[in-house]
């Protein structure tokens, strides 16, 4: 159960205070928030309050965050309880460096992240405990040095019990590094390698606990991103002329355990021998391989957005709008435009930007300027085509404003569509030619909002292939037509088509001048306004193909009779689009149930006898060496386990020097 803690929120922004308790009432329900509003009340509460974490503003009315936390940090009471800056600030090296500088345990970007907040949360609290610790043993600390100190001017013979005080101490303080949540190091300038860091480094990494014990200081180069080490040490050997006081910040990568590398702020403070040469440097690592990924992740959304516009077909252009003294838009002021902008206007960039419309084309209409002024003052965007008399083009335009007295357009050159409009006028009396022209029976079907289908048009060849004239059917439903029982199939089809909004065919026998005729009939959905309002029917007379197909039926059948009585069977393979075909006396020549399986030339070489298996690849590589037709015997092993002599012919087929295809014949001689 996590235990209920105690926060400060100082920020000026009210509605800050209730997302930041929104976000906790699910991890801390029963947890105290405490609002301050200035950086002075934020001080006098925190003082009284002694809230186990701060959430601090950088832009405070009167004092700022910074000096609100370094007051917070030079006083006794407050110095222990950790801040960390809640701020809408851009976080920026500067910022990030006088956040440290001023005693910050932490820095959280708005708009807050959930998870980064409670997890910052959590670590704040731990630090707290930390502090608390330390400031107790420290305060111990000077209580015991100061008895030892009295007691060592009258009793030399308790040094050694002093001795051992202090190591307890050191013990204590070195177990608390060891356990803080903050990666804590230990940097040797002169040998140039990690001198400690504690145990939090192989934690936060993931890495199994025993892992320190087992490496030398030297671990933490070798988890070390190889151009961070040699960047970070020659930061290092620059560092001859820097004192105690200087505070180093930097950033680098480390290895995880699973290979990922991730992102470290470091904070350092230099160390001096007594001769005032640096020797060490202790800094601590904060993890910032969210804020890097964020960055990078905003980086090339700014990269692909700038990518965008200036690939993008439609012209984009961003204008200012001029007003006069009453407020009414009497011109706009190009303020930038796309590539494309350039190539459908003809107007270079470089000419135009800074420049009025009206000045860089004098005649230009007025409705456009009235256009975009309604945009303007209504915030709605407006979409509208019309004609430019100096560009001398047809534009569909998008106006949208994108901030106060600013608008965007984004304009498409839709002259030549304007063209193709008059164009259309002479299809539509081509598409009546073709309607009427086509061979196939045409009949147009309205669907009514009632889901009525009715006939509305037929063309001249669907009296011709039907027998039905457009007269004997036009406004009448298929139960109209053709009575209750076909009508109602026909409204079937109809309704199927509607419903999956797809083609739907089949075939129907109807009767023509006493005569049968076997017609294929596809039905095609015609939407209007996203619905479907009309139905294509077409039809094409296939007699002659259905008797063409039972015709071609019966040879393949005469065939392959012809086959198993000769106990032969063919084959075909096409090399281009790698398709087999194996006749239904080749799968019984293999002991197969035709169709048993997907013809496959791997599976008839397996069942060739090993002894012959040399001989049937040479054949085949003098086949496509010499281009030549095969003609030879070998054996095969029978799926019934018998043993079979059979004799292959094949003829090759080729496309310049490229093998295209293979046919022939499979001919069982096992009793010759």
């Amino acid at each position: 159960m996590i235990k209920p803690i105690k926060i400060l929120v100082i920020d000026d922004v009210k509605e800050i205070h209730l997302i930041v308790k929104s976000l906790l009432m699910n991890t801390w329900p029963d947890s105290e928030l405490i609002s301050a509003y200035s950086g002075e009340d934020g001080l006098q509460i925190a003082g009284s309050a002694d809230p186990d974490v701060i959430l601090l503003d950088i832009l405070l009315p009167g004092i700022n965050g910074y000096e609100v936390c370094q007051q917070l940090k030079s006083s006794v009471d407050t110095c222990g309880i950790p801040v960390v800056f809640l701020t809408g600030i851009k976080s920026d090296q500067r910022n990030l460096q006088q956040a440290v500088e001023s005693g910050a345990e932490g820095f959280l970007a708005k708009p807050i992240n959930v998870v980064e907040l409670i997890v910052l949360l959590k670590a704040m609290v731990k630090i707290k405990l930390a502090n608390l610790s330390c400031l107790a043993a420290q305060d111990k600390l000077s209580l015991t040095i100061s008895e030892r100190n009295n007691q060592l001017e009258h009793q030399i013979a308790r040094q050694r019990e002093v001795e051992e005080v202090l190591r307890e101490n050191e013990l204590f303080v070195k177990t608390i590094t060891e356990n803080s949540p903050d990666i804590i190091y230990v940097y040797s300038i002169a040998e140039k390698r990690n001198l400690y860091y504690n145990r939090s480094l192989l934690a936060q990494l993931g890495y199994e606990p025993g892992l320190l014990d087992e490496y030398s200081p030297q671990v933490f180069e070798s988890i070390l991103h190889p151009d961070d080490f040699a960047r970070l040490v020659k930061v290092y050997d620059n560092m001859t002329n820097v004192d105690e006081t200087y505070r180093f910040g930097f950033e680098y990568r480390l290895k995880a355990a699973n290979g990922d590398w991730r992102w470290f702020k470091v904070n350092e403070k230099a160390f001096q021998s007594e001769n005032g040469k640096l020797i060490t440097m202790v800094g601590t690592l904060q993890e910032i391989t969210t804020t890097k990924l964020a960055e990078e992740a905003v980086r090339s959304s700014e990269e692909k957005y700038r990518l965008l516009i200036a690939c993008m077909n439609q012209g984009l252009a961003l204008h200012e709008g001029i007003f006069d003294s009453s407020g009414n838009m009497v011109d706009y002021r190009f303020l930038d435009v796309n590539p494309s902008f350039e190539r459908l206007t003809g107007l270079k960039k470089e000419k135009i930007i800074g420049k009025t419309v009206l000045e860089v084309l004098p005649k230009t209409e007025p409705y456009w300027i009235s256009r975009y002024s309604r945009t303007l003052i209504t915030g709605e965007p407006l979409i509208f085509e019309d004609y430019s008399g100096e560009i001398d083009k047809h534009f569909e335009v998008l106006a949208y404003k994108t901030r106060e007295n600013e608008f965007a357009v984004i304009i498409t050159d839709v002259s030549f569509r304007k063209k193709i409009e008059i164009e259309n006028q002479k299809l539509k009396s081509e598409y009546e030619m073709i309607f009427n022209g086509t061979q196939d029976a045409i009949s147009l079907v309205e669907v009514t909002e009632q889901g009525v289908f009715r006939f509305i048009r037929t063309n001249s060849s669907h009296q011709r292939l039907t027998g039905i004239s457009y007269e004997e059917i036009a406004g009448k439903t298929p139960q109209d037509f053709f009575g209750m029982e076909k009508g109602n199939t026909v409204s079937a089809y109809f309704q199927q088509c509607v419903e999956s909004e797809t083609p739907v065919s089949y075939e129907e026998v109807i009767v023509v001048n006493n005569l049968n005729k076997v017609m294929f009939t596809t039905i095609s959905p015609v939407f209007n306004k996203g619905n479907i309002g009309y139905l294509v029917v077409s039809s094409v007379d296939i007699t002659a193909k259905k008797e063409s197909e039972a015709l071609l039926k019966n040879m393949a059948e005469s065939l392959n009779y012809a086959q198993e009585i000769a106990r032969m069977g063919s084959w075909e393979y096409d090399l281009i689009t790698d398709q087999k075909y194996w006749s239904d006396a080749f799968y019984r020549l293999l002991g197969l149930e035709p169709g048993a399986m997907e013809p496959s030339f791997i599976y008839l070489d397996d069942l060739v006898v090993q002894e012959d298996q040399e001989l049937v690849h040479m054949k085949f590589r003098e086949l496509v060496e010499y281009k030549t037709t095969i003609d030879f015997d070998f054996r095969l092993n029978g799926t019934n386990g018998q043993l079979k002599w059979v004799r292959i012919s094949v003829v090759p087929e080729f496309l310049g020097d490229r093998l295209a295809r293979l046919k022939g014949v499979l001919l069982d001689i096992t009793e010759i």
